[in-house]
C-alpha cells in the first residue's frame, strides 16, 4: 500500500490497518474472492490506480513515522514508569546479593 499498489487482504488482517475496502484496499476472505479481486485488478487500469492511490494516502495519514514513534515513545515511558518501582521492591525482597 505505502508503494501506491493496490492490495488485496483478509478481513483479519484489515482489522488491524483500519482501511476502507473498495476505497483505500480490497478484502476478501476465500479464495474465489481473491481471484475475483485480482482479475477485477487486472481489468481496471482505473481501480487499479484508484485504490493505490487512496492505500498509500491511507498509509502516510494513518502511519507516519513521526506519529509512530510519538505512540512508542509514550509507551514506553509508561511502561519503564509503572515498571520501575514494582522491579525495585522486588528487588529489595529478594535480597540479591546477600548469599
Amino acid at each position: 500500500m505505502a508503494a501506491g499498489l493496490p492490495t488485496v487482504t483478509t478481513s483479519l488482517a484489515n482489522t488491524a490497518l483500519g482501511a476502507e475496502n473498495l476505497r483505500e484496499i480490497i478484502v476478501a476472505d476465500t479464495a474465489e474472492e481473491f481471484a475475483q479481486a485480482i482479475v477485477q485488478l487486472l481489468n481496471s487500469a482505473e481501480l487499479r490506480r484508484d485504490i493505490g492511490s487512496r492505500g498509500k494516502q491511507f498509509i502516510r495519514e494513518t502511519f507516519l513515522w513521526d506519529r509512530a514513534a510519538a505512540i512508542l515513545e509514550r509507551s514506553l515511558a509508561a511502561v519503564c514508569q509503572t515498571a520501575a518501582e514494582p522491579v525495585t521492591h522486588i528487588a529489595a525482597d529478594m535480597n540479591f546479593g546477600h548469599y
